[in-house]
């Protein structure tokens, strides 16, 4: 589908995922098939790319400024293999732009691949500290902060932005140690803090308010960083 968000797209949800995070806003695409979820299925790569590049040469994507095509989740990590299928026949038709969405979960020769076909990547980093990151998504963190770190040396001009979602009580403590990791390689590297909204397995947790996410920003500018930008915010009732 069009999608209006930064970076404006046609998005593609891919099932499936390698983490599982205990507020995951897409879990019937990343549960599947155990979800039950209502997918369409699989889509020959060639038709995807076509129908891709039908939707961004449209009217409406020129509107919107959608630019490029936006793979997601769930994640799209399990399915790298298809997407560089999707990509390598879109680009014998159209030089078109990639944006991969990832939680850099990965191996490096995966990390590699992405780099080859993404145009721009947008990041999640959940946690800093691995007991939280294990305990909010399944996974360490190590791989997570050495593929954050890779892209951030390495291919910066790729990085769209990386993400934190701020989850109340949970996630309140790694602003500071994710920042500082992130402006210890470059403070000009933007940073989206993200508000936590009550899903899934955390249906009924506090949601970030306002008060929270300027607090986090303050947090992440103090340790450094220059671009910290905020999305999301659920304002304070009353």
């Amino acid at each position: 589908m069009l999608h209006p968000a930064p970076p404006q797209s046609y998005t593609i949800f891919l099932a499936g995922c390698n983490f599982r995070c205990l507020n995951c806003q897409n879990w019937q695409i990343a549960h599947y098939p155990q979800s039950g979820a209502d997918i369409r299925g699989y889509v020959d790569p060639t038709h995807l790319a076509e129908e891709s590049l039908r939707a961004l040469t449209s009217l409406r994507a020129r509107v919107m400024g959608a630019d490029r095509i936006f793979f997601s989740g769930g994640s799209p990590d399990p399915s790298l293999p298809y997407i560089e299928e999707v990509v390598n026949e879109g680009r014998k038709r159209h030089p078109m732009k990639v944006n991969y969405d990832t939680n850099g979960f990965m191996t490096e020769e995966s990390l590699a691949r992405v780099l080859d076909i993404a145009t721009s990547i947008t990041f999640d980093i959940k946690a800093y500290h691995d007991d939280v990151h294990r305990a909010l998504t399944g996974a360490p963190a190590g791989p997570v902060l050495r593929n954050a770190a890779h892209i951030a040396n390495n291919a910066p001009e790729k990085l769209w932005e990386f993400r934190f979602l701020l989850i109340p009580g949970i996630t309140s403590g790694e602003v500071t140690p994710i920042a500082r990791f992130i402006a210890g390689i470059d403070t000009s590297l933007p940073l989206n803090i993200l508000a936590f909204r009550p899903n899934f397995l955390l249906e009924h947790h506090p949601p970030a308010i306002q008060y929270l996410m300027e607090r986090a920003v303050h947090e992440a500018r103090d340790a450094g960083l220059k671009r910290v930008l905020v999305h999301g915010t659920m304002l304070e009732p009353g």
